[in-house]
């Protein structure tokens, strides 16, 4: 990646968005993790960015309504939904895919989850 691109990451489990956070820093992303949609929103304005994906779990409060703010504010936003299983709660056009949160013990995860946020922007050029 040549320029650095911002995650904003929202889950409710703090281990996880740190986890994948820390990944994605070493990456090269800016990642932003909350557990809230109004904590991601202010984290957002605070550091005066747009993200350039969003990785959120579709059952917080809030998470269609901001996920459809971002697609509209910016049509080239990834949005990616994250849970415990791959069930769909909100609309398939709300969201680029969904991802499983993986056991951290696994190594080879944050490296799998790391790929899979990069190939984003590869498949977006």
């Amino acid at each position: 990646m040549n320029e650095r691109k911002c995650a904003l990451i929202l889950a409710p489990d703090l281990g996880f968005i740190l986890w994948l956070g820390h990944a994605l820093a070493r990456a090269g992303f800016v990642a932003l993790p909350a557990q809230t949609v109004a904590d991601g929103k202010k984290l957002a304005r605070e550091f005066q960015t747009q993200p350039d994906v969003l990785i959120i779990d579709p059952r917080l409060d809030g998470s269609e309504k901001l996920a459809a703010e971002l697609r509209r504010s910016d049509e080239h936003i990834r949005i990616v939904a994250v849970g415990s299983t791959p069930e769909r709660t909100v609309g398939p056009e709300a969201f680029d895919f969904w991802k499983i949160i993986p056991e951290r013990s696994d190594r080879d995860a944050a490296n799998d989850w790391v790929r899979a946020v990069e190939s984003l922007f590869v498949m977006s050029v």
